[in-house]
């Protein structure tokens, strides 16, 4: 399953990067770069940076789309939720994204 990561360059009036994964960008993460953004996002999503690499096509001076061909989370089974007898939380160990 591949995800997209989006990284804008918030401008005004704090000029901080934010990051978030495609689909999900009520979950987001700042830096003063874009790299600070991603990585924050990366270890909270419990994603290996190694398995990244930049869409080219997607990129331009102030945004930056990484793609992450990860492994399917097998607590959550790819859906990027625990389901309690109650409640349905985000999962932990992959922090949403139904990825590893």
């Amino acid at each position: 399953m591949t995800t997209r990561i989006h990284a804008v360059h918030d401008m005004a009036p704090y000029e901080h990067w934010t990051a978030w994964i495609d689909g999900d960008s009520g979950l987001a993460f700042g830096g003063q770069s874009a790299g600070e953004a991603v990585e924050h996002l990366l270890e909270f999503a419990g994603m290996d940076p190694a398995t990244l690499h930049a869409d080219l096509s997607q990129c331009s001076g102030t945004k930056i789309v990484f793609i992450h061909d990860g492994k399917t989370c097998q607590v959550c089974r790819g859906t990027g939720k625990n389901i309690g007898l109650y409640i349905a939380d985000q999962c932990r160990t992959c922090g949403g994204s139904g990825l590893v």
